[in-house]
């Protein structure tokens, strides 16, 4: 785990976080953490998945990647199935593939030039904390 700097985090803790803020602790430093609202859990619980997910896709060894990669997102789907019947997970196709367009005329349109960026900003809830997300796309 990188070591972490003085300043303003929005961070699940998680074992290692935790195992950092009580080094911490012996060193004279100090920490402030908040029990979660209920309803950001998704969204904590998401970005870490995510996080230790592409990890493990990753770390998969080179030899039929493509193959392991989607098996183990599926296999991540079919225990998720497993813990509430009522989900519907939608599990990779095996081929692979990414749909990038759905067209009628000659050719396939084209995504814009300029890079879609994604910028961070919080806000305060009425729950609480919140993390709000913006997709600033550039107009041509």
């Amino acid at each position: 785990m990188s070591e972490f700097k003085a300043g303003l985090y929005d961070q699940l803790v998680t074992q290692h976080v935790r195992e950092f803020l009580d080094l911490q602790t012996t060193l004279g430093l100090k920490s402030s953490v908040e029990e979660l609202e209920e309803n950001d859990y998704p969204d904590y619980l998401a970005r870490h998945l995510i996080r230790q997910v592409k990890a493990m896709l990753r770390a998969l060894p080179a030899e039929d990647r493509k193959r392991r990669q989607i098996e183990l997102a599926n296999a991540l789907l079919d225990f998720a199935r497993s813990q509430d019947s009522s989900l519907e997970p939608d599990s990779v196709d095996q081929a692979g593939e990414v749909l990038r367009a759905i067209y009628s005329g000659a050719a396939a349109p084209q995504p814009p030039s300029s890079p879609l960026s994604v910028t961070r900003a919080t806000h305060s809830c009425s729950s609480g904390h919140c993390a709000m997300f913006r997709i600033q796309v550039a107009v041509r």
